[in-house]
């Protein structure tokens, strides 16, 4: 079954942030329940390419914690475009 991205732009970030805590899980990171994304960001900093990394993580603090301010459409697609770059 396959599982579909959401269509709020705020979930459809947080949805592609999950996808790629599980990405690097899977490559062999140690994650806590402690972790923040800081933490996490340098745990699978062999993972995956720095600069696109900072500027997913970028976008998941404004979907997850900045409530005031609104999350666009293209705010999700360059999620999209990172992760598609990252998980290579």
């Amino acid at each position: 079954m396959k599982v579909l991205r959401p269509r709020n732009p705020r979930q459809a970030i947080r949805w592609y942030y999950r996808r790629y805590l599980l990405k690097g899980a899977s490559k062999g990171a140690n994650l806590e329940d402690s972790d923040t994304s800081l933490s996490v960001l340098v745990k699978f900093g062999s993972f995956f390419n720095e600069s696109e990394e900072r500027a997913f993580r970028e976008l998941y603090l404004k979907a997850r914690y900045w409530q005031g301010i609104e999350i666009s459409k293209a705010d999700a697609e360059d999620a999209a475009r990172l992760w598609r770059k990252m998980k290579r």
